[in-house]
């Protein structure tokens, strides 16, 4: 099957619509949610879940043997076997507090371990957790069982616990393979082992094999990268993510050990990005979504194709709507319109859980409004339109009169040939893809203040 091919933008595109936003990871974004007094809103909402939505389950691991300089994730350095012993045994107990609140037995059809490195675990951990899920929930037959991964600290026999296991789709965080950069970030992931791991995998028969790109970081130029982007096309990965650093060392201490002088200056960066699309593209990857892609006959392709991709905090899926139950610290839930952030340090996340209590520390209920535009802004994130029909159905309004404050805001995208906007639909044009947290922007009832908080929040650039 030939790659659908996008329009690569100009830099000069690129540097106009570098700008900060939301990831829309979630809309509602996590800076207007509210501190939660109680855990009893999402005990309430557990209460009243249907069995009829089936559900994907996190686990979020946040240990990792070393932290990385360039890390942005919740996580800490692991120091001692104790330390997973005691996760793991707050995470069976949140498990059967979850189960304790929901009406019946519910399905189950994805599973996805993050952190942090969840290879962390010992595998008798992961197997006591496991088991206690089959015990509690129906896990489908074909379920995602899903885990991010370092090859470095992943040995063997884990690798081989893992495969007998049923884990079936692996995530690989490369970022770059020059040593270089890799000493720089604190990392040292060679080519080698990685082509090894992946080559494991592939024996085993598992078909969906993500690796994680990052472009900005330290001492990378366009040599570097294409060196790098040669060797992964060389392991041929079904899915690739292409991430921008994001450079916050006041909210990460562990990014003050970089030295800020080898970082990227602007037109490097815009350079690099460039850079890597092309690359994919030559190598036949089509653009999915934002800042993803896949082969054509990958099934996230497909969905693609077909516009029916569906998006969670853990990416980009084909899964039929699932709601999230999210476990560990600082987890995020995403249920019956409601959303809710973990306990982000483990000592009051352990008290929470032993105490019966749901670890919850920031929520939101969406309000009608809040549901209405996060359907638009998650239809042009997934699958880049937004379908006024659609929109007005599932809803019951004129799509036009309701975003009529919004709709002319999008004029200087249009005259960009960003964005199509007719009677049918609001629709990114190939080159808008590449933008479209840019076109969802202007959706977004809490950036501009008209509703909510002003936060003062710090977002990652879009470029």
């Amino acid at each position: 099957m030939n790659p659908v091919m996008a329009v690569i933008p100009s830099k000069e595109l690129v540097r106009e619509m570098d700008v900060a936003a939301p990831r829309y990871t979630s809309y509602p974004t996590i800076p207007v949610w509210s501190t939660a007094d109680s855990c009893g809103s999402f005990a309430e909402v557990l209460r009243g879940h249907s069995a009829d939505t089936p559900l994907t389950l996190y686990f979020h691991v946040p240990f990792c043997p070393s932290i990385c300089h360039y890390c942005g994730c919740n996580t800490s350095k692991l120091e001692c076997d104790a330390q997973t012993a005691e996760y793991a045994q707050a995470l069976q107990q949140e498990i059967r507090l979850v189960r304790s609140f929901l009406p019946e037995r519910h399905r189950v059809t994805q599973i996805h371990w993050g952190g942090g490195t969840p290879s962390t675990l010992k595998n008798e951990e992961f197997t006591d957790i496991l088991n206690l899920l089959h015990e509690s929930f129906d896990v489908a037959e074909d379920a995602e069982l899903a885990i991010e991964t370092n090859p470095m600290t992943c040995t063997d026999a884990k690798l081989r616990f893992l495969l007998d296991t049923g884990f079936n789709r692996f995530s690989i965080g490369v970022q770059d393979f020059d040593p270089e950069v890799q000493r720089l970030i604190g990392r040292n992931q060679t080519f080698a082992r990685t082509a090894e791991f992946c080559d494991a995998i592939r024996k085993h028969g598992v078909r969906s094999l993500n690796f994680d790109l990052v472009y900005g970081l330290p001492a990378q130029n366009l040599e570097k990268a294409g060196e790098t982007m040669s060797r992964v096309v060389e392991l041929g990965p079904d899915r690739i993510a292409v991430y921008s650093f994001a450079f916050l060392p006041n909210l990460r201490d562990n990014q003050r050990n970089i030295d800020t002088s080898l970082i990227p200056g602007t037109d490097m960066k815009f350079d690099l990005y460039l850079l890597t699309i092309a690359r994919l593209q030559e190598a036949g990857f089509e653009m999915i979504g934002m800042d993803h892609y896949a082969k054509p006959e990958d099934e996230l392709a497909v969905a693609w194709r077909e516009k029916r991709l569906r998006r969670n905090f853990m990416g980009y899926t084909t899964k039929a709507e699932t709601d999230v139950i999210a476990l560990g610290a600082t987890s995020i839930s995403d249920v019956s319109g409601y959303y809710c952030q973990n306990i982000k340090d483990n000592a009051p996340y352990f008290n929470s859980v032993h105490a019966g209590r749901l670890p919850v520390q920031r929520e939101i209920t969406l309000d009608r409004d809040d549901t209405i535009r996060r359907r638009v802004i998650m239809n042009l994130l997934c699958n880049g339109i937004a379908v006024k029909q659609d929109i007005n159905s599932q809803f019951g309004i004129s799509f036009d009169d309701y975003f009529a404050l919004e709709l002319p805001r999008l004029e200087p995208l249009i005259e960009k040939g960003l964005v199509v906007h007719d009677a049918r639909a609001v629709e990114a044009t190939e080159t808008g893809r590449f933008f479209l947290r840019n076109i969802a922007l202007h959706f977004d009832n809490y950036f501009d203040g008209r509703k909510g908080p002003n936060t003062g929040a710090t977002f990652s650039r879009t470029v």
